[in-house]
């Protein structure tokens, strides 16, 4: 239960949150994200790694959830340009 406590917790960060099931050949791009994090090779050229010491984001205050402060400065490129730069 101790998962489901953790899943508790982080949740008071958003206003709201769904689990979907997505089958692995749906999800051609986590899937090809997953298999290059869990190898050892290199980083294909036009991928940027970026290591996170500190949260991005904090945590919402339970009084205002609408307010939520960013630590990051927002040059985050979006998973879909990411992956597309994966496939060529």
């Amino acid at each position: 239960m101790a998962a489901g406590d953790e899943v508790d917790e982080i949740t008071k960060c958003f206003l709201g949150y769904e689990v979907k099931y997505v089958r692995r050949d749906d999800n051609t791009a986590a899937d090809m994200l997953s298999k290059l994090g869990s190898g050892r090779k290199p980083i294909p050229p036009g991928i940027f790694l970026e290591n996170l010491r500190v949260p991005s984001v904090k945590g919402a205050n339970p009084e205002n959830p609408d307010r939520v402060s960013r630590l990051s400065d927002g040059n985050h490129s979006s998973l879909d340009s990411a992956v597309s730069g994966l496939s060529h």
